[in-house]
Protein backbone atom coordinates (compact mmCIF):
# COMPACT_ATOMS: atom_id res chain seq x y z
CA UNK A 1 0.00 0.00 0.00
CA UNK A 2 1.29 3.71 -0.94
CA UNK A 3 1.95 5.74 2.32
CA UNK A 4 -0.61 8.55 2.19
CA UNK A 5 0.48 12.15 1.52
CA UNK A 6 2.14 13.97 4.46
CA UNK A 7 1.28 17.24 6.14
CA UNK A 8 3.13 19.93 4.65
CA UNK A 9 4.57 23.00 7.63
CA UNK A 10 5.18 26.55 6.18
CA UNK A 11 5.95 28.91 8.39
CA UNK A 12 7.24 32.50 7.68
CA UNK A 13 10.70 33.99 8.36
CA UNK A 14 9.92 35.76 12.02
CA UNK A 15 10.12 32.29 13.04
CA UNK A 16 13.66 31.98 11.45
CA UNK A 17 15.90 31.19 14.54
CA UNK A 18 18.58 28.51 12.78
CA UNK A 19 19.38 26.78 16.27
CA UNK A 20 15.74 25.86 16.78
CA UNK A 21 14.33 25.22 12.93
CA UNK A 22 16.81 22.61 11.65
CA UNK A 23 16.47 19.15 13.05
CA UNK A 24 15.23 15.54 13.24
CA UNK A 25 11.79 15.62 11.08
CA UNK A 26 12.57 18.22 8.57
CA UNK A 27 11.90 21.60 8.77
CA UNK A 28 9.16 23.47 8.22
CA UNK A 29 9.14 25.57 4.64
CA UNK A 30 10.11 28.88 4.88
CA UNK A 31 8.42 32.00 3.37
CA UNK A 32 10.94 34.63 3.76
CA UNK A 33 10.49 38.10 5.05
CA UNK A 34 12.25 40.42 2.73
CA UNK A 35 14.85 42.68 4.46
CA UNK A 36 16.32 46.08 2.51
CA UNK A 37 19.35 47.16 4.70
CA UNK A 38 21.50 49.95 3.15
CA UNK A 39 19.81 50.04 -0.32
CA UNK A 40 20.22 45.96 -0.87
CA UNK A 41 17.63 43.99 -0.58
CA UNK A 42 17.55 40.01 0.89
CA UNK A 43 15.70 36.77 1.80
CA UNK A 44 15.75 36.20 5.30
CA UNK A 45 16.94 32.61 5.86
CA UNK A 46 17.46 32.30 2.04
CA UNK A 47 20.03 35.29 1.63
CA UNK A 48 21.27 36.19 4.34
CA UNK A 49 21.14 34.60 8.17
CA UNK A 50 20.29 36.02 11.46
CA UNK A 51 24.13 37.33 12.58
CA UNK A 52 24.84 38.70 9.24
CA UNK A 53 21.32 40.36 9.12
CA UNK A 54 21.85 42.01 12.80
CA UNK A 55 25.40 43.26 11.91
CA UNK A 56 24.20 44.79 8.77
CA UNK A 57 21.30 46.88 10.75
CA UNK A 58 24.20 47.69 13.18
CA UNK A 59 25.92 49.64 10.46
CA UNK A 60 22.81 50.82 8.60
CA UNK A 61 20.12 51.71 11.45
CA UNK A 62 18.45 54.35 9.50
CA UNK A 63 18.06 52.06 5.96
CA UNK A 64 15.89 49.41 7.00
CA UNK A 65 12.65 48.35 5.77
CA UNK A 66 10.63 44.90 6.32
CA UNK A 67 8.17 43.30 3.18
CA UNK A 68 6.06 40.31 4.83
CA UNK A 69 5.73 37.41 1.86
CA UNK A 70 2.57 38.75 -0.85
CA UNK A 71 -0.60 36.79 -1.18
CA UNK A 72 0.50 35.97 -4.57
CA UNK A 73 3.84 34.37 -3.06
CA UNK A 74 2.29 32.27 -0.65
CA UNK A 75 -0.63 31.01 -3.33
CA UNK A 76 2.43 30.02 -5.60
CA UNK A 77 4.08 28.38 -2.63
CA UNK A 78 0.97 26.56 -1.15
CA UNK A 79 0.24 25.57 -4.79
CA UNK A 80 3.52 23.54 -5.47
CA UNK A 81 3.22 21.94 -2.03
CA UNK A 82 -0.31 20.95 -2.53
CA UNK A 83 0.61 18.76 -5.59
CA UNK A 84 1.99 16.21 -2.79
CA UNK A 85 0.32 17.25 0.22
CA UNK A 86 -2.57 15.79 2.02
CA UNK A 87 -3.10 19.15 3.90
CA UNK A 88 -0.92 22.32 4.77
CA UNK A 89 -0.35 23.88 7.97
CA UNK A 90 1.03 27.16 7.74
CA UNK A 91 1.94 29.31 10.93
CA UNK A 92 2.62 32.84 11.13
CA UNK A 93 3.29 35.94 13.28
CA UNK A 94 0.70 37.64 14.87
CA UNK A 95 -1.47 39.39 13.01
CA UNK A 96 -1.04 42.74 15.13
CA UNK A 97 2.53 42.69 14.13
CA UNK A 98 3.30 41.49 10.68
CA UNK A 99 0.57 41.23 7.88
CA UNK A 100 2.17 37.96 7.16
CA UNK A 101 -1.00 36.35 8.57
CA UNK A 102 -3.42 38.56 6.66
CA UNK A 103 -1.59 37.74 3.16
CA UNK A 104 -0.98 33.87 4.16
CA UNK A 105 -4.92 33.82 4.38
CA UNK A 106 -5.61 35.31 0.81
CA UNK A 107 -2.92 33.22 -0.86
CA UNK A 108 -4.31 30.39 0.42
CA UNK A 109 -8.10 31.05 -1.00
CA UNK A 110 -6.13 31.04 -4.41
CA UNK A 111 -5.71 27.19 -4.35
CA UNK A 112 -8.77 24.83 -4.12
CA UNK A 113 -7.24 21.50 -4.19
CA UNK A 114 -5.92 21.00 -1.14
CA UNK A 115 -7.17 22.28 2.96
CA UNK A 116 -5.06 24.68 3.86
CA UNK A 117 -5.21 25.94 7.86
CA UNK A 118 -3.03 29.48 8.28
CA UNK A 119 -2.92 30.04 12.19
CA UNK A 120 -1.86 33.38 13.83
CA UNK A 121 0.85 32.36 16.68
CA UNK A 122 -0.56 35.47 18.24
CA UNK A 123 3.67 35.61 18.98
CA UNK A 124 7.03 35.96 17.14
CA UNK A 125 10.37 34.86 16.99
CA UNK A 126 11.37 31.45 19.17
CA UNK A 127 7.77 31.35 20.26
CA UNK A 128 6.49 31.38 16.66
CA UNK A 129 9.57 28.87 16.27
CA UNK A 130 8.52 26.54 19.39
CA UNK A 131 5.02 26.07 18.13
CA UNK A 132 6.45 25.01 14.51
CA UNK A 133 8.58 22.70 16.65
CA UNK A 134 5.76 20.99 18.06
CA UNK A 135 3.66 20.70 14.93
CA UNK A 136 6.70 19.08 13.39
CA UNK A 137 6.66 16.34 16.34
CA UNK A 138 3.14 16.30 15.59
CA UNK A 139 3.36 15.05 11.86
CA UNK A 140 5.99 13.00 12.37
CA UNK A 141 4.14 10.96 14.49
CA UNK A 142 1.67 10.71 12.40
CA UNK A 143 -1.24 13.21 13.59
CA UNK A 144 -4.15 13.98 11.03
CA UNK A 145 -3.97 17.52 10.18
CA UNK A 146 -7.21 18.07 12.34
CA UNK A 147 -5.44 17.06 15.35
CA UNK A 148 -2.80 19.06 14.81
CA UNK A 149 -4.95 22.47 14.43
CA UNK A 150 -6.97 21.47 17.55
CA UNK A 151 -3.35 21.08 19.54
CA UNK A 152 -1.77 24.05 17.95
CA UNK A 153 -4.52 26.70 18.22
CA UNK A 154 -4.53 25.64 22.05
CA UNK A 155 -1.23 25.81 22.02
CA UNK A 156 -0.89 29.86 20.82
CA UNK A 157 -2.31 30.71 24.80
CA UNK A 158 0.74 28.79 26.36
CA UNK A 159 3.43 30.87 24.94
CA UNK A 160 5.03 33.50 27.33
CA UNK A 161 7.52 36.05 26.22
CA UNK A 162 9.87 38.22 28.04
CA UNK A 163 12.61 40.69 25.97
CA UNK A 164 15.03 43.36 27.22
CA UNK A 165 15.61 46.37 24.78
CA UNK A 166 18.73 48.10 25.38
CA UNK A 167 17.96 50.74 22.66
CA UNK A 168 14.89 52.24 22.39
CA UNK A 169 15.43 54.03 18.90
CA UNK A 170 13.43 50.74 16.92
CA UNK A 171 11.09 50.70 19.35
CA UNK A 172 10.30 54.27 18.62
CA UNK A 173 10.11 53.93 15.25
CA UNK A 174 8.07 51.10 15.28
CA UNK A 175 5.81 52.60 17.70
CA UNK A 176 5.89 49.70 20.10
CA UNK A 177 6.39 52.55 22.84
CA UNK A 178 5.11 56.05 22.67
CA UNK A 179 7.02 58.52 22.07
CA UNK A 180 7.06 60.18 25.44
CA UNK A 181 7.88 56.60 26.99
CA UNK A 182 10.83 56.67 24.76
CA UNK A 183 12.33 60.42 25.04
CA UNK A 184 11.49 59.84 29.12
CA UNK A 185 13.69 55.99 28.75
CA UNK A 186 16.59 57.95 27.09
CA UNK A 187 17.01 60.89 29.29
CA UNK A 188 16.76 58.69 32.48
CA UNK A 189 18.93 56.39 31.80
CA UNK A 190 16.05 52.98 31.99
CA UNK A 191 15.28 50.89 28.87
CA UNK A 192 11.97 48.89 28.69
CA UNK A 193 11.12 45.20 29.60
CA UNK A 194 8.82 43.54 26.94
CA UNK A 195 5.57 41.21 26.78
CA UNK A 196 2.99 39.62 24.05
CA UNK A 197 -0.18 40.23 25.62
CA UNK A 198 -3.24 39.26 22.91
CA UNK A 199 -0.74 38.88 20.26
CA UNK A 200 0.59 42.81 21.02
CA UNK A 201 4.03 43.54 22.28
CA UNK A 202 3.63 45.76 25.84
CA UNK A 203 5.88 47.70 27.66
CA UNK A 204 5.91 45.54 31.22
CA UNK A 205 8.33 47.90 33.38
CA UNK A 206 11.38 49.29 33.09
CA UNK A 207 14.49 48.67 34.61
CA UNK A 208 18.22 51.09 34.88
CA UNK A 209 21.25 47.68 34.93
CA UNK A 210 21.71 45.23 33.15
CA UNK A 211 21.71 43.17 36.61
CA UNK A 212 18.30 44.36 36.98
CA UNK A 213 17.61 43.26 33.22
CA UNK A 214 18.94 39.63 33.98
CA UNK A 215 16.92 39.61 37.75
CA UNK A 216 13.72 40.35 35.86
CA UNK A 217 14.41 37.88 33.05
CA UNK A 218 15.21 34.68 35.91
CA UNK A 219 12.34 35.88 37.86
CA UNK A 220 9.92 35.55 34.77
CA UNK A 221 11.03 31.83 34.33
CA UNK A 222 10.73 30.72 37.79
CA UNK A 223 7.00 31.66 37.43
CA UNK A 224 6.99 28.19 35.75
CA UNK A 225 7.06 24.96 36.62
CA UNK A 226 9.66 22.24 35.87
CA UNK A 227 9.99 20.46 32.14
CA UNK A 228 8.91 23.86 30.14
CA UNK A 229 10.85 24.48 26.89
CA UNK A 230 12.63 27.42 27.07
CA UNK A 231 14.69 29.75 24.59
CA UNK A 232 17.41 32.16 25.44
CA UNK A 233 17.18 34.81 22.70
CA UNK A 234 20.44 36.54 22.31
CA UNK A 235 22.07 39.56 19.31
CA UNK A 236 24.75 37.25 18.16
CA UNK A 237 24.64 33.15 18.06
CA UNK A 238 28.09 33.15 19.91
CA UNK A 239 27.14 33.44 23.76
CA UNK A 240 27.52 37.30 25.24
CA UNK A 241 28.60 37.82 29.07
CA UNK A 242 24.99 38.40 29.67
CA UNK A 243 23.98 34.92 28.44
CA UNK A 244 26.65 33.81 30.60
CA UNK A 245 25.07 35.28 33.61
CA UNK A 246 21.61 34.43 32.75
CA UNK A 247 22.10 30.99 32.07
CA UNK A 248 24.14 30.57 35.48
CA UNK A 249 21.07 32.26 37.17
CA UNK A 250 18.83 29.89 35.02
CA UNK A 251 20.52 27.06 35.74
CA UNK A 252 20.49 27.78 39.81
CA UNK A 253 17.16 28.53 40.12
CA UNK A 254 15.06 26.53 37.79
CA UNK A 255 17.65 23.83 37.06
CA UNK A 256 14.11 22.11 35.70
CA UNK A 257 14.06 23.58 32.94
CA UNK A 258 15.34 23.19 29.21
CA UNK A 259 16.55 26.16 27.46
CA UNK A 260 18.39 26.13 24.30
CA UNK A 261 19.99 29.47 22.95
CA UNK A 262 19.06 31.17 19.59
CA UNK A 263 20.14 34.34 17.52
CA UNK A 264 18.03 37.10 17.19
CA UNK A 265 16.90 37.17 13.66
CA UNK A 266 16.62 40.04 11.15
CA UNK A 267 13.33 40.76 11.16
CA UNK A 268 12.90 41.07 15.27
CA UNK A 269 15.91 43.27 15.59
CA UNK A 270 14.20 45.53 12.94
CA UNK A 271 11.32 45.37 15.20
CA UNK A 272 12.73 45.35 18.59
CA UNK A 273 16.42 46.73 17.71
CA UNK A 274 19.90 44.69 17.53
CA UNK A 275 20.33 44.53 21.22
CA UNK A 276 18.02 42.72 22.09
CA UNK A 277 17.68 39.90 25.12
CA UNK A 278 15.03 37.44 25.92
CA UNK A 279 13.02 34.26 27.19
CA UNK A 280 10.40 32.50 25.60
CA UNK A 281 8.48 29.76 27.11
CA UNK A 282 6.53 27.04 25.69
CA UNK A 283 4.29 25.82 28.59
CA UNK A 284 2.66 22.41 27.80
CA UNK A 285 0.89 21.97 30.92
CA UNK A 286 -1.79 21.05 28.39
CA UNK A 287 -3.96 18.02 28.08
CA UNK A 288 -2.04 14.90 27.17
CA UNK A 289 -4.48 13.82 24.05
CA UNK A 290 -3.46 16.37 21.89
CA UNK A 291 0.06 17.80 23.20
CA UNK A 292 3.00 15.63 21.32
CA UNK A 293 4.90 14.11 23.19
CA UNK A 294 8.60 13.74 23.12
Amino acid sequence: MAAQPAVALVTDSYACCSALMTGAGGPAVLAPNVLTIGGRSYREGVDIGSEESVRLLRDHPREAALRPPSAAEYAELYAGLARQASAIISIHASREISESWANARAGALQVGHCPITVIDSRTLSAGQALLVMAARRMINQGRSADNIVRALRSATEQVYSIFYVENTAALFANRVLEPAHAILSAMIGVRPVLTVENGRLTAMEKVKTRAQAVERLVEYAVEFGNGVDGVLLQPKVQATELTRQLLERLATEVPGHRFQTAACSGSLAMLLGTDVMGIVILDEEMDGDSWPQK
